[in-house]
């Protein structure tokens, strides 16, 4: 039977204590100095005070462990809040003989001559040497490139219990518990096109893939005729297509509760010049010509109502009439008034919304507007009352979430509306250099994280080929479908397939990680809202395909196929796209530059596997960045531009990254010979003892 290794465990004084365990938990449990007593027996102890002269207790408690080092200094486990072990190993290294942090191997001897009157700090602990490692692919590093990030973890991690003890070399990344982690990439996970740091736009060609099967054909040959960039189409079609759908068809995605539906909100980003118009008509067009025909449904309609309703009022009167005189009679009912069927609006207030949606047929309204900044701008615009600005706005949010509604307002004659589904889906277009105007009015309440943003790219020139006959009839036909579609409670709950499911709950684990991993605030909000939208693309998709099969209601089971296909989607267009949005359009630009500036370095240098010993030692910005949430954010910034993956999950922050093969196959051979000249230049400057602020 295998021995059981000893526990690990760290004592420190009582105001340490929560420090510590924040610093050292899982590796080691942590213990109050002044409580510890039998626990330690047999166990590997650190011990980490400061004044070792004013710690009597020491050898007393250090008799009865398998082995003990002490940690002494002026520094505390306080001082290195949100640090990692490598991190206090990388800060300790340049401060080994000031006394601020030293760490001894323990013996009665040492500890006598350590605490003598009059005794000197002890001698530094010699570096633990590596071992042999099996030879790896060549790098830019020397051989005196040791990594200082190691030392810590060999001087006080190496003996610690871990969850899943490492193999290999000891300057292989350890692995501790998965949830300290804060980024994560799935297995096998595959790369999406880095990032093109240099231009205004570096977005991916679009994929025929991330768009549903059905109309696909269709948005693709329409956009190349009109000569407009495919972005325009891929996210407004299933988003005008969603529109279509009734709010009584639902997602069931857990047994809690938890339900989506089709509403979706999109919006293209672009110049005027971009041709936003053209991708609006080729995504809208027939569906305004099905409201066209609803329309005049619904006005014959409302024209026999009217009648009907004018022969129940002439009926009403002779029934009061009669019963005022004693005459029985029964009452006349009521007829009906028939629920609205309106498709879509452009320019409408909430009270007007209040209206159409209290009494419709489906649920559901598109609003499609050519400038979002124009709606934006209407928030509030007919309210008279001073200082009650913003109260239309939170109403607009809640549009995005479909609950049951009561409009209370003066104008009604204080007549409350009732809407069972404040429900509308929302496609637009809107200027960046406007929007970077009114993005700080908007505020961070989420209005803007609710679309799905699409960068329109330049137009090209018209094609002369013809759109396909074949797609412009599938398009309708799935079109008409959808809005043909019904759902009732006897045909059951629509859910995940199992498989769906699970995978659906791996691509949370990752939207998870993300929004951990130093995202800015605006991006990490939009992160936060696709675990439900992933739920409802999921729908719009599985409900496209029913429809394009002629089916009077979508199955009961969505499978894994659709949900994988969204994630494709979402995952290589949307994130892209949001990054770009985010980051560029609306970011600061400070952790843009040091993402460009370490990009130019990986090029320059044909880096395939990054570590932090490189970083340490060849770029000094890395070693300006002082706190350890500073280097993650441009670490994991790579990563989310497609250019880096991490090799392991350590405790905070990988040691070393693969780099995407991609960013070396000469799409940026600009830029690698601009940055390799560069560096160059200073490496001339520095063998002539001449050194310029700020250079390698």
């Amino acid at each position: 039977m295998a021995a059981v290794p000893p526990r690990s465990i760290c004592v420190v004084r009582a105001e340490h204590l929560a420090a510590a365990q924040a610093l050292l938990s899982p590796a080691y449990s942590v213990v109050e100095l002044g409580a510890a007593n039998g626990e330690l027996q047999g166990a590997k102890a650190l011990i980490w005070i400061t004044d070792p002269q004013g710690e009597p207790r020491i050898p007393e408690l250090c008799g009865s462990v398998a082995s003990a080092r002490v940690v002494i200094g002026t520094r505390t486990p306080a001082d290195f809040a949100g640090m990692t072990g490598q991190d206090v190993a990388a800060w300790a290294k340049t401060r080994r003989t000031d006394g601020e942090l030293q760490v001894i191997d323990y013996t009665p001897a040492k500890w006598q001559a350590l605490t003598a009157p009059g005794a000197s700090a002890p001698e530094p602990v010699p570096e633990a040497q590596p071992e042999p490692e099996a030879p790896r692919t060549p790098q830019i590093e020397t051989e005196d490139d040791a990594d200082p990030a190691e030392e810590f973890l060999r001087s006080t991690e190496r003996d610690a219990v871990m969850p899943d003890p490492p193999t290999g070399s000891l300057d292989e990344p350890i692995s501790v518990a998965p949830e300290r982690s804060t980024i994560w990439t799935p297995p096998d996970q595959p790369w999406f096109t880095p990032l093109d740091f240099w231009e205004g736009t570096s977005l991916p060609e679009v994929d025929p893939r991330w768009i549903p099967a059905p109309i696909a054909p269709y948005l693709l040959d329409a956009a190349d005729a009109r000569g407009i960039d495919p972005a325009q189409v891929v996210a407004q079609g299933p988003t005008v297509c969603a529109g279509l759908i009734r709010e009584s068809i639902v997602l069931h995605m857990s047994e809690g509760g938890w339900r989506e539906r089709t509403r979706l909100w999109c919006a293209n980003v672009g110049e005027p010049s971009m041709r936003k118009g053209a991708g609006d008509d080729i995504c809208q067009d027939f569906m305004k010509g099905l409201a066209l025909a609803a329309r005049a449904e619904h006005e014959a309609a409302l024209k026999g109502y009217r009648r009907d309703h004018a022969v129940y009022e002439q009926e009403m009167a002779a029934f009061v009439r009669g019963k005022a005189k004693g005459e029985q009679g029964k009452e006349p009912p009521e007829p009906e008034r028939p629920a609205s069927t309106r498709l879509w609006t452009e320019d409408i207030t909430i009270q007007g919304m209040a209206l159409q949606l209290a009494n419709h047929s489906r649920g559901k309204i598109i609003l499609s507007r050519d400038e979002l900044a124009g709606w934006f701008g209407t928030f509030d615009a007919y309210r008279n009352s001073a200082g009650v600005g913003g109260q239309d706005r939170p109403v607009w949010l809640s549009a995005y979430e479909g609950k049951e509604r009561w409009i209370d307002r003066a104008e009604n004659g204080g007549t409350a509306i009732h809407v069972p589904s404040w429900s509308v889906c929302v496609v637009g277009g809107i200027q960046p250099s406007i929007l970077a105007q009114i993005a700080a009015k908007l505020g961070h309440d989420g209005m803007l994280q609710r679309f799905q943003i699409a960068i329109s790219g330049p137009p090209h020139k018209e094609s002369k080929r013809p759109i396909s006959p074949a797609a412009v009839a599938r398009w309708e036909r799935v079109q008409r479908g959808l809005l043909a579609m019904i759902y009732a409670e006897e045909h059951g709950q629509i859910r995940l397939s199992p498989e769906a499911d699970a995978f659906r709950s791996e691509c949370s684990d990752w939207l998870l990680r993300a929004q951990q991993s130093g995202l800015s605030p605006a991006l990490s909000a939009a992160i936060g809202k696709w675990d439900g939208l992933l739920g409802r693309l999921a729908l719009t998709w599985h409900c496209i395909h029913a429809a394009d099969e002629g089916r009077a209601w979508p199955e009961r089971v969505v499978p894994l196929s659709t949900v994988e296909a969204v994630w494709a989607y979402m995952q290589g267009f949307l994130w892209p796209h949001a990054m770009q949005f985010y980051e560029a359009v609306l970011g600061d630009g400070e952790s843009r530059r040091a993402n460009t500036e370490l990009a130019g370095r990986i090029l320059a240098h044909g880096i395939t596997e990054l570590t932090t010993t490189w970083l340490h030692r060849r770029w000094q910005r890395w070693r300006q960045l002082r706190q350890p949430h500073q280097k993650r954010e441009v670490l994991e910034g790579l990563a989310l531009s497609g250019w880096l993956q991490p090799v392991a999950m350590p405790g905070q922050m990988s040691t070393r990254w693969r780099v995407n093969p991609a960013v070396h196959d000469g799409r940026f051979e600009v830029q690698r010979e601009r940055y390799a000249a560069e560096i160059a230049r200073l490496a001339a400057l520095k063998r002539g003892n001449m050194r310029e602020p700020g250079t390698d």
